[in-house]
């Protein structure tokens, strides 16, 4: 007992010396190969059988497969997610949500019909979304969340009592996956930005290997982990036997999805979304709808508007395009690096852009007009995709950008918001504790910025230096008006639906805006004024349909308005830029989400 004591304290603190650190690891690009037909929706999350005919995959409206005789997709069962096949490929199993959280459910499959050969029926009891089979299909493991703790059960797959493998402090993100030989299972969980580690079933030892918790499954031959941030587009591939790392994928735009193939052991599969994707803008005045720019299968959009509202900063793939903000005149701008897609932002007098560069990971400036590009700052990636809690603002004078990184010495790491000028001066304005979970900060403006703690968002004041708690809700829709005096945050009004309305704090004082509408408030902005938010509603989310709507709440208590009604709904968008005179609107909205599974040969020969 003692032992595991010990070993799950390694999770307490995100700078333990047991966890491999790599600085400037090497990186590979892939070519992914389509193996199936592209699919009119949007999939997730595929699952391969081993013999490689039938491919399973997740989707809003049930699980999907694709049948590599028939060349044809059919849905399997209903609404589900994280399908995973057992060992003999007669069973599917997948979790799903009921009142009170997630339980895994198994269908009994025909391989030879390639259909439901049974009713579904459910395994576990106990709360629990990700699992793993166990390499003779005879059990499943499951991740439970249990009040600031991760627990790992087992339970038999035939019926029998649940078995407790591993408990850790702190809450778990990505798949836990069962070694080959049974011995092991790995799973990532623990406080700060977390850790993947493994719990040997013998012992009940916990050891951490890797540092970020966001594990996506062991190889075929139990040799490699992985781990994947869709964010930043990139898998590490890690020993599994010590952690450390082997090499680092660059996903091609819209890549995402990636799991091990239980066929080649180097060889992953995952899932290509060729997005039809527009930039358009709305007029408040009257909901007219124009359409600017159309998109291509890359990844496109994150569209600003220029502070003087005369100009579009957007990416298409790995290319950084200006145009005028009705889309015509649209030029490439040369820069130094390709550009991470979505990346842009518009210094406050609109001369230069700044942008984050794919490879080294890179903040860059470029002038709009000549071109001259600056490298400011190396974010050399000491942990695998500390670049997900990367963010950056200018600040308000135009003379240096702020940002924040996760850095690492010989202490170990740390989460600092650093200031660096244009002529690449690089200061540490404050060193953050890594009580703050990764995953999710950002910038309100170059002096507040917002950190997901364990308690809610708080905000971190620049000029005075300290912490202040905002709102004990977690990071759903949210926002902050321009001048910082009123907060805006989703809460929902009945626990038991996706029924959901606006908190406004503004002072001492607070008050509910209603949504008639019903359905999820995400994607919050306060209007240049201060008046009114925009947002968008989606009011059929719960029922696995995901069409929104662009609604304009006013916080003097008149109705809402629907914005988008004359463009239809929309899937989703990356970003909304606000003219200056708050009366045009310019957004990317995602119109057809389209899938296609492919396989990724993975160089995984050692390195020097």
């Amino acid at each position: 007992m003692q032992t595991r004591r010990r070993a799950n304290r390694l999770f307490l603190s995100l700078a333990a010396s047991t966890v491999p650190i790599a600085l400037g690891a090497q990186t590979a690009r892939i070519a992914p190969r389509r193996v199936t037909t592209v699919a009119p929706r949007w999939l997730n999350e595929p699952a391969e059988t081993k013999d490689g005919r039938y491919i399973a995959t997740s989707s809003d409206s049930g699980v999907y497969l694709f049948d590599q005789t028939t060349k044809q997709w059919s849905r399997l069962t209903d609404v589900a997610s994280n399908p995973h096949w057992s060992p003999d490929g007669r069973f599917l199993a997948f979790s799903r949500r009921d009142q009170s959280g997630f339980r895994v459910w198994v269908l009994p499959f025909d391989p030879k019909a390639g259909k439901a050969s049974g009713p579904e029926r459910r395994v576990t009891v106990r709360n629990g979304r990700f699992f793993t089979w166990s390499p003779d299909g005879k059990e499943i493991a499951f991740i439970s969340p249990d009040s600031g703790f991760t627990t790992i059960w087992i339970q038999p797959f035939n019926g029998g009592d649940e078995r407790k493998a591993a408990r850790v402090r702190g809450f778990s993100t990505g798949v836990p996956a069962w070694s080959p030989d049974g011995k092991a299972i790995y799973f990532g969980a623990g406080e700060g930005a977390g850790q993947v580690a493994r719990v040997t079933l013998s012992t009940g030892k916990v050891d951490s290997l890797r540092p970020m918790r966001d594990l996506l499954g062991i190889s075929s031959d139990g040799r490699y982990i992985a781990q994947g941030n869709y964010r930043f587009a990139s898998v590490v591939i890690s020993s599994a036997v010590d952690g450390h790392e082997v090499t680092r994928l660059n996903l091609p735009p819209n890549m995402r999805g990636f799991a091990w193939s239980s066929r080649v052991p180097g060889e992953m599969v995952g899932l290509d979304h060729p997005i039809h994707q527009e930039i358009h803008s709305i007029s408040l005045a009257d909901g007219s709808v124009r359409r600017l720019v159309t998109g291509d299968s890359t990844r496109f959009g994150g569209a600003r508007l220029s502070p003087d509202g005369s100009q579009l900063v957007f990416t298409s793939g790995t290319r950084l395009v200006v145009s005028r903000a009705d889309g015509t005149g649209a030029r490439t701008l040369k820069t130094a690096a390709e550009v991470t897609p979505l990346s842009a932002s518009w210094s406050p007098d609109g001369a230069r852009v700044l942008y984050l560069s794919v490879d080294p990971k890179e903040l860059h400036v470029v002038d709009a007009r000549s071109g001259a590009d600056t490298k400011l700052a190396t974010l050399h990636e000491a942990f695998p995709f500390a670049l997900r809690i990367v963010q950056f603002v200018w600040r308000r004078d135009g003379k240096a950008v702020r940002y924040s990184k996760l850095d690492a010495d010989a202490k170990g790491p740390s989460y600092n918001l650093h200031e660096v000028s244009l002529t690449g001066r690089d200061t540490v304005l404050a060193t953050l504790k890594d009580s703050i979970r990764a995953g999710y900060y950002d910038f309100v403006n170059d002096t507040l910025f917002l950190g997901l703690t364990n308690n809610g968002i708080a905000g971190y004041n620049l000029n005075a230096h300290r912490w202040t708690a905002l709102t004990d809700q977690g990071p759903g829709g949210f926002a902050i008006s321009r001048d910082g005096s009123k907060m805006a945050f989703e809460f929902w009004t009945n626990p038991r639906t996706d029924d959901a309305a606006i908190h406004l704090v503004e002072g001492s004082s607070t008050r509910t805006i209603n949504n008639p509408l019903g359905g999820e408030v995400q994607q919050m902005y306060f209007m240049p004024d201060g008046k009114s938010i925009v947002a968008a509603v989606c009011a059929t989310c719960g029922q696995g349909a995901e069409r929104r709507q662009l609604v304009l709440f006013p916080l003097n208590g008149d109705p809402p308005r629907v914005l988008s009604g004359k463009a239809g709904t929309i899937m989703d968008w990356d970003f909304l830029s606000i003219a200056p005179d708050g009366r045009t609107l310019v957004y990317d909205p995602e119109l057809a989400w389209r899938s296609a599974v492919v396989h990724i040969p993975v160089d995984i020969e050692p390195r020097p």
